[in-house]
């Protein structure tokens, strides 16, 4: 059989496209690995954008906050790092953050209106839409495993033996926050609308999922143990509090059965007259208390249906002293009929079943509430046992 010149030439061009191809698909997969993003050494690990009843910062003020962490094995230092913040309120991927709970009762009213619009006036972060906001980090170390919380109250501080606070304020009605080295985002989070004191957290180390959740965590690991320490946190920044809200009914009965009990948790009697309630900062929505004084041990209860002031589910309720916050409870994370409050010996709050309105809470309690519920009997048909034995 004979190959003629053409033939040959044919072949060899084959084999010559061919080289050229593996050629081109190597260099390609180069390229692709090449350019392929390392995984950051620190992260945006958790976001607080609508803080009323959280922590507060060594001003004794509630401010909102971002928190980073180093999930490396190295010390790092922060110099060069910034943060950068940007409004966009038409993000709302958290949009059903706000459906726990039944309002209907409360929260329907030409004032509760007004209160809402003068409390979003008085709160607004003054960051226009699409406009960038930058805050620097100071010369300092973050150490591995390491959680790192900047308050976002434009005090501007950054001091590295003290408080971090950025010179700029987080909106609750969504945007993005990112974390940047040298101008460069090694991290970042976008944000939909808020529920006040929800936080907004990665969900593992390595992760890009977040989630929104009221088991904030702020300075410690997003997890049941980091809840813990945050509980023990917020009890120990209020120790020096003569009174304290003790439990919370915010999702009641239709038939008005809504109230906020404070308990004096002092050894010595306490005039209520110079505290308040809120569940808006600024004192929007306030009810001031009477001239009641209250023995050790004592409590008082505010039936808030027959009050002027309303709690509203989806509100955290504050108690105000000399415009000066004491104390706050977020009223939205217990279902409906389920109230919240403390437990003595125990630090932070609990969801009591049973509430105990005017009374010690000695019943059964909880921590946390299951995110689905578990069934203990397996799905399937099963026989009628009194019909059976009959």
């Amino acid at each position: 059989m004979r190959t003629s010149h053409s033939d040959g030439l044919t072949l060899l061009n084959m084999r010559f496209l061919s080289v050229c191809l593996i050629g081109a698909i190597a260099s390609l997969f180069l390229v692709a690995c090449g350019n392929k993003k390392s995984k950051p050494d620190i992260i945006i690990n958790e976001i607080m954008t609508a803080n009323h009843a959280g922590i507060v910062d060594q001003d004794g003020d509630i401010s909102d906050w971002i928190e980073i962490k180093n999930i490396s094995k190295e010390n790092i230092n922060l110099k060069g790092y910034s943060l950068v913040v940007e409004k966009n309120p038409t993000i709302n991927n958290n949009k059903n953050n706000d459906s726990n709970g039944d309002d209907s009762n409360n929260d329907n009213d030409q004032k509760a209106t007004e209160d809402a619009k003068k409390e979003s006036e008085e709160n607004n972060d003054d960051t226009k839409a699409g406009k960038k906001k930058s805050w620097d980090f100071p010369q300092m170390t973050i150490k591995p495993g390491q959680c790192l919380i900047i308050f976002a109250s434009k005090k501007d501080k950054s001091d590295p033996k003290g408080e971090l606070h950025a010179s700029f304020k987080i909106s609750a009605k969504g945007g993005s926050i990112e974390l940047q080295k040298d101008g460069q985002v090694v991290s970042e989070v976008k944000y939909g609308k808020i529920t006040d004191d929800q936080c907004y957290r990665r969900v593992a180390d390595n992760d890009t999922a977040f989630e929104a959740t009221y088991e904030q965590s702020p300075g410690f690991d997003n997890n049941a143990q980091g809840y813990e320490k945050f509980n023990s946190l917020i009890e120990q920044q209020r120790k020096s509090a003569q009174l304290n809200i003790w439990e919370v009914q915010s999702k009641g009965y239709k038939d008005g059965n809504t109230w906020v009990e404070v308990k004096n948790v002092s050894n010595d009697t306490v005039n209520l007259k110079d505290y308040s309630l809120t569940n808006g900062k600024k004192g929007v929505n306030s009810w001031q208390f009477p001239e009641v004084v209250l023995k050790p041990g004592e409590f008082f209860v505010v039936d808030c249906m027959k009050e002027e002031f309303k709690i509203g589910g989806k509100k955290s309720i504050m108690l105000i002293k000399n415009d000066k916050f004491v104390d706050g409870m977020w009223c939205a994370a217990a279902p409906f009929g389920v109230s919240m409050g403390r437990v003595i010996g125990k630090d932070g709050f609990f969801f009591f079943p049973t509430p105990s309105r005017n009374a010690e809470n000695d019943s059964s309690y909880y921590r946390t509430i299951a995110k689905q519920p578990e069934f203990k009997t397996t799905a399937g048909v099963y026989p009628d046992k009194k019909k059976s034995q009959s």
